[in-house]
């Protein structure tokens, strides 16, 4: 049999496991897996936590109670009877449906029967159900807190995925009872994915890691964020933006002697100065998310900007985001952009511990002319050299991505 290895985004449109198809979802692969298993469709967002929750294959999850254990299995047979079970919260409307098939159990150590799964089935109707929601209630018991699961009936294997959207894992609980638990359980990643990262497929890690709501904490020691490390924002008209240039030369308001250090990651933005020790953390805020990167609009052959005078859609900032802050000016609407300097990959548990005062083991590159992407809303616009002008820092662009 083969174990479930991590899975990694491909590029491309894919179906969706819900709807058939749909925008926005990207196909996941399983490199190196069984050519028979489906590939899973899965927005990205939702993709980081559906790996490291599959990494765990093979290797012990932690439970309230002992620890679960993992692999890779074929459907059970049609017409199996399976327990449906619910991963929800007391209070919340977010739920993930797992199907569930006992298929080796220890008796003589849970009740002082040597009896098998078979004989249990050849037994009376009524006592065989007795004993199979018996089995059901241990495997529950070792899932009590984050990862609670309530009972919700039973079906059948063609009537619980009668569109094959379902992957299944032979499961083993270790810890409850003398000798181990053995099941088959079916999930839906993408249900699976977005009940992990705390209800909302949209969200992500980083948001569930920010409202304290990732379901299992072993997941944040697996899980990572991309990190923009900036040595300055810049504001400047709309309309200058459109018409940016190579050999255009951007003037920020950041002194060149103590440049502005800035790392921003999912819903953070963490101010940093450079140390002896390294990296400082001064300050720490929270700040907006938007629906998505906007790049600027070009203008029509009038010279208009689409859009100018209409109405700014709103974000929950701190300081207001860059379309919150488009108020007019002499030269139009403003927007701000970050000069990003490096971008690497954080750990979530080591993101928790940045708060003001502590120290950040990353590193500022340190040329004497680094190279700069220019980005709105998180979206690169333009590449470019930093450059002194007198007292102060600015931005040679050498190329607009617009």
């Amino acid at each position: 049999m083969t174990i479930a290895e991590p899975i990694a985004p491909t590029t491309g449109p894919g179906p969706d496991p819900v709807a058939g198809s749909g925008p926005g979802v990207d196909p996941i692969a399983r490199p190196g897996a069984a050519p028979d298993l489906p590939q899973v469709p899965l927005p990205a967002a939702l993709a980081p936590v559906w790996n490291a929750a599959l990494s765990f294959a093979g290797s012990p999850l932690p439970l309230a109670r002992g620890a679960i254990r993992f692999e890779a299995a074929d459907a059970p047979v049609p017409g199996q009877r399976l327990h449906r079970l619910a991963l929800q919260q007391p209070g919340e409307r977010a739920r993930c449906e797992v199907l569930f098939c006992p298929t080796g159990f220890p008796f003589q150590e849970g009740y002082g029967a040597g009896l098998t799964l078979d004989e249990v089935d050849a037994l009376p109707d009524a006592l065989a159900e007795a004993l199979h929601d018996g089995v059901r209630d241990k495997w529950l018991s070792a899932l009590e807190g984050p990862l609670a699961l309530r009972a919700e009936g039973t079906t059948t294997t063609a009537a619980a995925d009668p569109r094959g959207e379902v992957l299944w894992y032979d499961a083993v609980l270790e810890g409850v009872l003398d000798a181990p638990c053995q099941a088959r359980v079916g999930i839906r990643p993408r249900s699976l994915a977005a009940w992990l990262s705390g209800g909302g497929e949209g969200a992500g890690h980083g948001l569930a890691l920010e409202r304290g709501r990732l379901r299992h904490q072993g997941l944040a020691e697996r899980l990572t964020l991309p990190a923009s490390i900036t040595v300055g924002r810049l504001t400047l008209p709309i309309a200058e933006l459109a018409h940016l240039a190579p050999g255009d030369v951007l003037l920020t308001g950041t002194q060149a002697e103590a440049p502005r250090h800035e790392i921003l990651l999912a819903r953070l933005r963490i101010t940093v100065e450079t140390g002896e020790g390294g990296l400082t953390v001064t300050a720490r805020e929270s700040i907006g998310i938007s629906d998505g990167p906007q790049a600027p609009k070009k203008q029509d052959e009038a010279g208009q900007l689409p859009g100018e005078g209409d109405e700014v859609a709103e974000h929950d900032t701190a300081e207001g985001s860059a379309e919150e802050r488009a108020v007019e000016t002499l030269g139009g609407p403003v927007v701000d952009l970050d000069l990003e300097v490096a971008r690497v990959e954080v750990p979530l548990t080591a993101l928790e511990s940045w708060t003001e005062g502590s120290v950040v083991p990353l590193e500022i590159p340190a040329d004497e002319a680094p190279a700069i992407t220019v980005r709105l809303n998180g979206r690169a616009i333009a590449s470019g050299t930093l450059v002194r002008l007198e007292d102060r820092l600015a931005v040679q662009i050498t190329d607009v991505l617009l």
